[in-house]
């Protein structure tokens, strides 16, 4: 009986012991499991510099010509007019196993912007970023891409008539074509009701293979059937 009870007690020391240690290895896989936040003044800077992709936007009111970045995939916007002073976020791959890290970054690309005029397309430019971070000024450098600084070129009319019910052929009245694309598909952005007499300012939008974009406004009156 004695021995019975001493392989019993036995049995449920093992059974506590190997719960015990299930529930270790668990908690220690999920914590190396974790993505590990870095502050940014921690990261490695002596890597490979990153691939950026530029692009072109168009001019409108709302600004004076946009230079984009594609930085690991995601697109950030910037003013030519601002580019003494671009401020942007990158996703930097640190040495610490290989862990992502989010900076923001301040970097003077003005020169570089202009070099982009002359033929440069298609060639790998180095650049540097130079940013603050909490132990003073640090610099890294990268590469860029000049992928295609010329946007679509847009004929379209500044007013188009409609009767009431009647969708207008927009194909017949606006036209867009590229260098590199040669004629290009357009498209109607806005909010419009052709059932509705009204005046609406709606957009006509190209966009070619490089992903630069033309956007020009235009009414369209929708008459109705009494005038």
């Amino acid at each position: 009986m004695k021995t019975e009870k001493n392989g019993a007690n036995l049995k449920r020391k093992w059974i506590i012991i190997t719960a015990i240690l299930v529930v270790a290895v668990t908690m220690a896989l999920f914590v190396l499991n974790q993505k590990k936040e870095l502050p940014y003044d921690t990261l490695e800077f002596s890597l490979a510099p990153i691939a950026l992709e530029m692009r072109a936007e168009p001019m409108s009111e709302e600004n004076d010509g946009i230079i984009r970045f594609n930085i690991e995939r995601n697109y950030q916007d910037f003013p030519i007019d601002k580019i003494q002073s671009i401020s942007y976020d990158a996703r930097v791959i640190t040495s610490v196993d290989g862990v992502y890290g989010t900076i923001n970054q301040v970097a003077d690309l003005r020169n570089k912007i202009v070099e982009m005029g002359l033929g440069n397309e298609l060639e790998f430019n180095e650049g540097t970023i130079t940013y603050e971070g909490k132990n003073g000024i640090r610099t890294m450098p990268f590469k860029y891409i000049v992928v295609d600084t010329n946007f679509p070129e847009l004929r379209a009319v500044n007013v188009v008539e409609t009767e009431l019910n009647q969708v207008p052929d927009y194909n017949t009245l606006f036209m867009a074509t590229d260098s590199e694309d040669g004629d290009l598909a357009i498209r109607v952005e806005g909010e419009v009701d052709y059932g509705v007499a009204a005046i609406y300012e709606l957009y006509v939008v190209a966009t070619d293979s490089s992903g630069n974009i033309s956007k020009k406004p235009f009414f369209l009156t929708v008459h109705s059937n009494e005038e």
